[in-house]
């Protein structure tokens, strides 16, 4: 049985709550009582002994096929990047490095990205660390680019980086290509 808590929408003022969990003992709905463009985490409850677990799963609401929602992965809480407040999700990275690379040269410019936090800069500052295609010689203006399209995907981003300087101008970091391959067969 699949079941729904509601993620709250937050105002403008208090972005810092942007993707956090909801409350210990929060409302459970079912999937009737769900609605279209609404963010959810997904409980789930089975026969195996699972009551009420919380998978951590965001999802979005986006349309009913009969009386079943049709859901899309958003974000999984805890992945949220949040130097300040901005509250940047894992979805809205996404967003932003698939701007990024659309702006570098194509959908496939980027082969393979992380972000990560540089809190040692002031203000502290978000870190991409991208693997790009062979064709992309340069990439200046990079930090620029970037920063429009974290703008885009995070209004928080907008607010805190842009508007009150909370935030420094994003880096770009290339890094050697089969660098991500080369850790992912560590692990």
């Amino acid at each position: 049985v699949f079941e729904f808590i509601p993620i709250a929408a937050q105002p403008l003022e208090t972005p810092h709550e942007v993707g956090a969990a909801a409350p210990a003992d929060p409302p459970v709905l079912s999937m009737a009582e769900v609605e279209v463009g609404k963010l959810y985490e997904v409980v789930l409850t089975n026969w195996s002994g699972l009551y009420r677990f919380r998978l951590e799963d965001v999802v979005e609401v986006l349309k009913f096929d009969g009386p079943t929602p049709v859901v899309a992965f958003r974000y999984r809480i805890g992945t949220v990047l949040n130097l300040i407040g901005e509250g940047t999700t894992e979805c809205q990275m996404m967003a932003a490095a698939e701007a990024f690379s659309r702006r570098l040269g194509g959908a496939t410019a980027v082969r393979d990205f992380t972000f990560s936090s540089d809190v040692e800069a002031t203000p502290s500052r978000y870190v991409l660390y991208v693997e790009l295609d062979d064709g992309v010689a340069s990439i200046a203006g990079a930090s620029t680019a970037l920063r429009e399209c974290l703008e885009a995907a995070n209004p928080f981003y907008l607010v805190y980086a842009t508007q009150k300087r909370w935030l420094g101008p994003p880096a770009v970091r290339r890094v050697r290509p089969g660098a991500f391959a080369a850790l992912r067969e560590l692990q």
